[in-house]
């Protein structure tokens, strides 16, 4: 099973966003979306939605957590 941080990592790699370029969307720091893929920090679900929303991407629950998934057409 994939983690967040691992899923969060494929999807902004998809975009080809830089960790610093995903963070000035998000207007925070670079540092904490490493943290969110190494899952070394859990985002707020309001994070979460932020991030599903620059990524294009849909919130799936799995298990009562939260996981990133590709949107399709």
């Amino acid at each position: 099973m994939s983690s967040f941080g691992k899923k969060l990592r494929e999807c902004r790699e998809a975009k080809d966003l830089s960790h610093s370029e995903l963070a000035k969307l998000l207007n925070t720091n670079h540092s904490i979306i490493g943290k969110y893929e190494r899952d070394e920090v859990k985002p707020t679900i309001d994070v979460v939605k932020r991030l599903a929303d620059e990524l294009d991407t849909i919130i799936l629950p799995k298990n009562r957590t939260v996981s990133l998934s590709g949107k399709t057409s």
